[in-house]
């Protein structure tokens, strides 16, 4: 949510410091240590180990390719259709990602891998898996 607040008020506050201080800070709170926080940790949580390389290998290369996309869309989207409703195409895609992530993300706080393979996949599975 933070995230949110933090882009809403530097696309559409005042273009002063002190909002692309708070802007700075605020989306640093929320990105956590890296702007790759959600796919780097769910495919190292919820792929088995024996995909687990594969899962992030496939999600980091649709991550750099959308952005590459986006990059060359984007002076064409900032022409188009402005900064505020750029700014609004943004909002929606951040909303959208913090509804995916609080309602479809599994609570895996303080469990192991193991447990989780487990959960997932079953005990004898996950003991397959682990095996390779």
């Amino acid at each position: 949510m933070l995230g949110v607040v933090a882009w809403a008020a530097l696309i559409y506050g005042p273009g002063s410091s002190a909002v692309v201080l708070f802007f700075a800070i605020g989306w640093g709170i929320s990105a956590g240590i890296g702007a790759q926080a959600f796919y780097g940790l769910w495919t190292s949580e919820l792929f088995a180990t024996r995909y687990r390389a594969s899962a992030q290998g496939v999600l980091f290369l649709a991550a750099r390719v959308l952005v590459g996309l986006l990059s060359v869309g984007f002076p064409v989207l900032l022409t188009q259709i402005g900064l505020e409703g750029l700014g609004l195409l943004i909002l929606g895609l951040l909303v959208a990602a913090l509804l995916v992530g609080t309602i479809w993300a599994p609570d895996t706080q303080g469990k192991s891998l193991q447990q989780i393979e487990q959960e997932r996949y079953g005990a004898e599975d996950a003991e397959v898996l682990a095996r390779g």
